[in-house]
């Protein structure tokens, strides 16, 4: 019986132009990263809509305001009242009017341009101490023009002013000069912000003050403002107000002339946690709610305030910071990926911190999430390609030990399989007037075939030789080892095609393990069972059979068969009994 195989000839085979399918791999690896960190940065605007994502975007962005040098404002002045001025002064600090008083007198003669009280003046002391509040409504009127003075207040003063009048804010409210001085913290409690224009209430003491030192010519943003900090507590020039009040002319004109002076508290229940906190000795960690309101005033004087970068500035430098993280996972392994991981977060950092520089703000957590989402994606698709490539050129059994192991040598081991053989009988003949691309088209076509109906009953192809193919069916690998070994070779042998399949089965023992040579390694079957089962095949020629099984694998697998005979294989004493399926 003749069984033939043909490949479909109408259409001429293609050739294969290796450097074209390498350029369409390039391609595509460059889709699926590009989509990878596409998806990744996507995934970055998700934490703003949580608490926690929009403390930690808060905290990343504090760092890249810890690495900004700190920059005193040279036209700013803050007159403290601390430790040494609660000291100097023995009254409660709700009976300091005359002290604000005779302080505001002195700046308006040394030449300051406004003077701003950080402080709130919730109720008349009239009653308390004749003509406090009198006095320093008067210090007040006689400022003007020269010297701007601004009072502060807050929303639950307002709400009480009707019920208990405080001369100071009438005349500051007449004179437009009533201010907000309140500082909103951020969820997790830190000063970054200020509401310039809180609606329904008085300007901002930072909108007040500078507008009024730039003449109404000032800039500013829509909406809250993020302070930029001089820098850490007491970076603002300073006097306490004991000091100014005993300072001489000269020394008093040489600090406060055409300036804004601040007058507030450096004291314990006015002090706040910005960026630059920190738990550590000496000068406070927290900084002065006066010294708030200096940053904010010196960042609207130099117009520098940062605001949020685009939508599509942030999706673009996530996908960046992503795409590059998954290139660098797929080309690097080991200690080179972790270095050249690191040296892209720190050019992403970098250049969030130039951003941040500049005035905007690029999404610090979708940076973060879109280098590490870029990261994990590129190493799990990388180890799915070496998972593909490992099993595309060793086998299953490579790629499953390697994936479990981490090894591409799994540990050689002794199992029970049946071998089966096949060869392309002819192909010498078939391929004398083709060209190489075309013997390797067709035997690539013809070997896959063979290929997919080992998979279809379970087997696994250990070797390609040639036009020769050794697949193995493993006891461990499901029952029957043997009848699907023939019943794959029959189908084998039935295929269509110009190729005439020739095979050889047996069933025994054999050793699957990894060897080497020469740095290349190669996962084969060896022993006995392997050597039997490619002498049967080769017999074919002999015997003017397709198909010859050792009487091992027919008892295995239950069938009956046609003896043909008894044959020596060579390097074994003992004869091998062989039966062939077809008939005469």
């Amino acid at each position: 019986m003749s069984i033939r195989s043909e490949f479909r000839t109408e259409l001429p085979v293609p050739r294969p132009n290796p450097l074209r399918w390498q350029s369409m791999a390039r391609r595509a690896q460059t889709a699926i990263a590009a989509a990878a960190a596409l998806l990744c940065a996507a995934a970055g605007f998700l934490p703003q809509h949580f608490r926690a994502g929009r403390v930690l975007e808060w905290k990343l962005r504090d760092a890249h305001v810890l690495l900004t040098p700190p920059r005193a404002p040279e036209n700013i002045l803050i007159v403290s009242i601390d430790e040494s001025a609660t000291e100097a002064f023995p009254e409660p600090l709700l009976f300091w009017h005359n002290y604000y008083a005779r302080a505001i007198e002195r700046l308006a003669a040394a030449g300051a341009r406004v003077t701003a009280l950080d402080m709130v003046f919730a109720i008349p002391v009239e009653s308390y101490a004749p003509g406090l509040d009198a006095r320093l409504a008067a210090a007040i009127a006689q400022a003007e023009p020269a010297m701007s003075v601004l009072l502060g207040t807050a929303p639950l003063a307002r709400q009480k002013e009707q019920e208990r009048a405080v001369p100071a804010n009438l005349l500051a409210a007449s004179l437009g000069r009533l201010v907000d001085v309140a500082l909103i913290p951020d969820e997790d409690d830190f000063i970054r912000r200020v509401e310039l224009e809180p609606p329904g209430q008085p300007p901002a003491l930072a909108l007040a003050a500078a507008d009024i030192f730039a003449r109404g010519r000032l800039p500013r943003p829509a909406g809250p403002m993020e302070i930029r900090h001089a820098g850490p507590a007491g970076t603002v020039a300073r006097i306490p107000l004991n000091e100014l009040l005993a300072a001489d002319d000269q020394r008093l004109r040489s600090l406060a002339h055409e300036k804004i002076v601040l007058i507030g508290a450096d004291l314990p229940f006015d002090r706040h946690a910005t960026p630059y906190y920190a738990f550590r000795p000496g000068h406070p960690a927290n900084t002065a709610g006066v010294e708030i309101h200096a940053s904010a005033i010196a960042t609207l004087l130099d117009g520098n305030w940062r605001s949020e970068a685009p939508a599509w500035v942030r999706l673009l430098a996530q996908f960046l910071a992503a795409f590059g993280a998954v290139l660098l996972a797929w080309r690097f392994r080991g200690r080179r990926l972790v270095i050249f991981l690191l040296l892209w977060t720190f050019a992403s950092a970098a250049a969030g911190h130039a951003a941040a520089r500049s005035g905007w703000w690029l999404s610090q957590t979708g940076l973060t999430l879109g280098l590490a989402g870029g990261a994990i994606a590129g190493l799990i698709a990388a180890r799915r390609l070496l998972r593909e490539a490992v099993h595309a050129y060793a086998g299953a059994e490579v790629a499953r030990a390697a994936a479990e192991s981490g090894s591409l040598a799994p540990e050689a081991r002794l199992v029970r399989a049946t071998v089966l053989f096949t060869d392309a009988r002819g192909f010498s003949s078939w391929g004398e007037n083709r060209s190489p691309a075309e013997i390797a088209a067709g035997l690539s076509s013809y070997l896959g075939a063979l290929a997919e109906i080992a998979a279809r009953h379970g087997g696994t192809v250990n070797k390609l030789s040639g036009d020769g193919m050794l697949v193995l069916f493993l006891e461990d690998g499901g029952p029957g080892h043997a009848a699907r070994a023939i019943a794959a070779a029959r189908e084998m042998l039935a295929a269509p095609g110009e190729l005439r399949t020739s095979a050889g089965i047996h069933t025994g023992e054999l050793i699957l393990g990894v060897v080497s040579a020469g740095g290349k390694l190669e996962y084969t079957a060896l022993g006995d069972a392997v050597n039997i089962a490619a002498r049967l095949e080769q017999l074919n020629r002999e015997t003017g059979t397709q198909i010859l099984i050792s009487e091992a694998a027919r008892a295995e697998a239950g069938l009956t068969a046609r003896p043909v005979g008894c044959f020596l294989v060579k390097g074994r004493r003992a004869p091998v009994d062989a039966c062939t399926l077809e008939e005469r």
